[in-house]
């Protein structure tokens, strides 16, 4: 089922990258969060207001392992409820491999915002 859910989300990519070009991260992060893949919610922590949580993702221009691309990522889809957010905590966890061995995470980034 994993295995079937990751390659039509790796499909809607392709689809959306091809039909509206450049399009941007609000058309991205909209199939990441209808993948489940993306997750905006109010952070009950203290010192955060919002925390984004990103699942693991295999998409050509979008790798999830590489801190800077989910970095910019989780902005984009905090930005219109926090402006000039800013990262006051990441963490990572380890929630299996793929049938390949790939290990598979899920991140969690919490913001302040800002006035």
């Amino acid at each position: 089922m994993e295995v079937k859910m990751q390659a039509r989300t790796m499909a809607l990519v392709a689809l959306c990258g091809m039909m509206t070009g450049c399009a941007g991260a609000t058309s991205f992060n909209a199939i990441l969060e209808a993948e489940n893949a993306l997750r905006v919610e109010r952070s009950q922590k203290p010192g955060s207001d919002f925390v984004v949580t990103l699942r693991t993702l295999f998409d050509p221009g979008y790798n999830s392992a590489n801190r800077s691309d989910r970095l910019k990522v989780a902005k984009s889809a905090v930005e219109p409820s926090c402006p000039n957010a800013r990262i006051v905590r990441e963490d990572q966890f380890k929630t299996g491999e793929t049938l390949i061995g790939v290990d598979r995470f899920v991140y969690t980034i919490e913001f302040k915002c800002g006035s």
